[in-house]
């Protein structure tokens, strides 16, 4: 009877130290669907680079292609220069498609959460850039190249995209190592530009001015193009808010000490 007892305190000692190990042990996140990490990535990626390509190109049929109008392009234009270079013939199209694009990546981003780090922040953003699209939506007329300077952030968006492509691609292989040299080049400059210089001017000249010119029409501040002021800020917070991590993960990756050098079982004895 003591042999009987003492092993079976033996085997729940172990099945408690078992059950300690499982508990103390990293817990692996639950993937929705059971779908990888890099699988739900990868699958995004595509989704979006897709996507933001046809956006893209939508985008640019929708402006004058003649030089006149861009001639004097500066960089604090208002409202009426930038309405001026905007033709709008395919503008319904290009409503409908940033809306469908907007609607169909969240849903991407509740079912598969694991296709990107922090899910939540591209959520917000899309809300917000939904209600902003609300403008150009019931004043297409008038207003509707105001969806067109902004989603001039996508061309930044499309670098991005690309870029993870062919950073996921053999370092060995020469062209895609060029192609990524040519592509981050566009991607560190169109996001300084449209995203840390242009996006800040625009509150201001674009956003700000839409909705003191509305104020002054209905004699209310809380009008239909408030929407813009308030989603405009949302982006120039999040634009400074990811650019802040990007440099701080570069800073930390330069200060990390470099990995011991492992020598061949020979040489170590």
């Amino acid at each position: 009877l003591a042999q009987v007892a003492l092993a079976r305190e033996c085997a729940w000692s172990a099945r408690a130290r078992g059950v300690a190990r499982r508990a103390m042990a990293p817990q692996q996140p639950r993937l929705a669907f059971g779908v990888s990490e890099r699988s739900a990535t990868v699958v995004h990626d595509v989704f979006n680079v897709v996507c933001v390509a046809i956006l893209n190109l939508l985008n640019i049929m929708n402006w004058r292609h003649d030089a006149a109008s861009w001639s004097s392009l500066q960089l604090f234009d208002g409202a009426e220069a930038w309405a001026e270079r905007w033709v709008g013939e395919y503008h319904e199209i290009f409503v409908a498609a940033t809306f469908s694009y907007m609607l169909a990546d969240t849903v991407f981003l509740f079912v598969l959460p694991q296709c990107v780090k922090i899910p939540g922040p591209i959520v917000v953003h899309h809300v917000f850039a939904i209600m902003a699209m609300a403008v150009p939506w019931c004043h297409g007329a008038t207003h509707g190249y105001t969806l067109g300077v902004f989603m001039l952030a996508d061309i930044n968006t499309m670098f991005l995209i690309l870029r993870k492509f062919l950073l996921r691609r053999p370092k060995a292989e020469l062209l895609p190592q060029i192609a990524l040299s040519v592509v981050s080049a566009c991607f560190y400059a169109t996001w300084g530009v449209i995203r840390l210089v242009l996006f800040p001017i625009w509150l201001f000249t674009i956003s700000g001015s839409e909705w003191a010119a509305a104020w002054r029409r209905t004699g209310a501040p809380l009008n239909l193009f408030l929407v813009m002021p308030l989603a405009n800020v949302f982006a120039v917070y999040l634009n400074f808010k990811w650019t802040w991590d990007l440099l701080s993960g570069m800073l930390r990756r330069s200060r990390a000490p470099p990995p011991p050098l492992e020598l061949p079982l020979a040489a170590a004895a």
